[in-house]
């Protein structure tokens, strides 16, 4: 079933040029609904597609629908093996569809949340999640990484002129270098990391600054802000890594951290910055080259790992949850609690 999707609201250049007359019931309906990052929408869209097929199949009316047949709809998609949280998604997916487009919100209903956690209840817990990486492992990362500073060469190179494709691996590694530093002296998400601007970072004598223009904890893009200290050495500051990498690509507007073809050619700032799968697949490549199992690593490891380690040092909750950008100070706790969580224990009081 076809049906009008919310209008996206990305120029609001409109406000400024019209008087409140001449701007649409549509446009005025919509500014007035909670809004979702543009990312969430394409998400909602996509697992509301996926709702609409199976209801049409079992010839359920998806929109406006029912509570039985949103409690269905859960039922059908965690008996095919889904997580949960791809479940709770679906719903909320559903829900806000049905509330954008002014209909009674099926999802509120006591049968779907009591769905919802009985199943929940006999789910199987998640059996993997991603490793903190600790200051320790990250240097041995970030030096197993190829384009190491040494004279300005990379180590072992014999002064012949480089083939394309290692020219190629050698600003790779210049670049992953960076961006590994930069994301984990920032505790930054992935995103974050991979949307970073030339007009986004300041260099001063003491670190850097960023200026986080939009991310899950600034949904109003209010702007947010982060500051990188530098480092006595040189293989681990970020500011030095970041300059190094601007240097060696030519780089001095647009996105910063851009994809590296296997040409060595780096593209134009036309071309977008790299997505948060790159600082992924980053990540990923260091541990490898380091020994490590990259299963066991995300982007999220470098954040997780930041915050671990600055806790274990001594960091107040305050000025983690700052750094972090967490609007909830609850959520930094976890951090703390997990840092200190061997310290804690009360296994130590049984003399074994």
């Amino acid at each position: 079933m076809s049906k009008r999707r919310p209008i996206a609201l990305n120029d609001l250049s409109f406000i400024e040029k019209a008087s409140s007359s001449d701007i649409s019931d549509q446009a005025l309906e919509q500014l007035a609904k909670k809004p979702i990052s543009s990312s969430t929408q394409e998400i909602y869209a996509g697992r509301l597609g996926i709702f609409e097929a199976w209801a049409s199949r079992n010839d359920w009316r998806s929109f406006p629908t029912t509570p039985e047949v949103v409690q269905r709809f859960v039922v059908f998609e965690a008996g095919r093996g889904l997580a949960l949280s791809t479940v709770r998604t679906s719903v909320c997916a559903i829900g806000h569809f049905h509330r954008d487009e002014g209909y009674r919100d099926p999802t509120e209903s006591e049968r779907v949340r009591n769905t919802l956690q009985n199943i929940a209840r006999v789910s199987d817990p998640p059996s993997r999640i991603s490793k903190p990486v600790r200051r320790e492992k990250f240097v041995r990362m970030i030096r197993a990484l190829r384009g190491a500073p040494e004279n300005g060469m990379e180590a072992g190179d014999t002064g012949k002129p480089p083939s394309v494709r290692t020219e190629a691996n050698r600003l790779r590694g210049i670049r992953d270098r960076a961006l590994l530093l930069i994301v984990f002296g920032g505790a930054l998400r992935r995103s974050e990391g991979a949307g970073i601007k030339c007009a986004h970072v300041s260099f001063e004598d003491r670190g850097l600054k960023l200026l986080i223009p939009g991310s899950k904890g600034d949904q109003v893009r209010e702007g947010q802000r982060v500051c990188i200290r530098r480092a006595e050495s040189e293989e681990l500051c970020p500011a030095q890594a970041l300059q190094r990498w601007l240097r060696e690509a030519s780089i001095n507007e647009g996105p910063i951290f851009r994809p590296v073809p296997p040409s060595g050619n780096i593209p134009s700032s036309t071309r977008g910055p790299i997505c948060g799968a790159t600082v992924n697949d980053a990540v990923k490549r260091a541990a490898a080259a380091a020994g490590f199992t990259p299963d066991e690593v995300s982007a999220h490891s470098l954040r997780y790992g930041h915050l671990i380690t600055a806790a274990e040092e001594g960091a107040s909750l305050a000025n983690l949850q700052r750094h972090a950008r967490h609007s909830d100070p609850q959520t930094t706790a976890r951090y703390i609690q997990e840092a200190n969580r061997m310290s804690t224990t009360t296994s130590q009081h049984l003399e074994l």
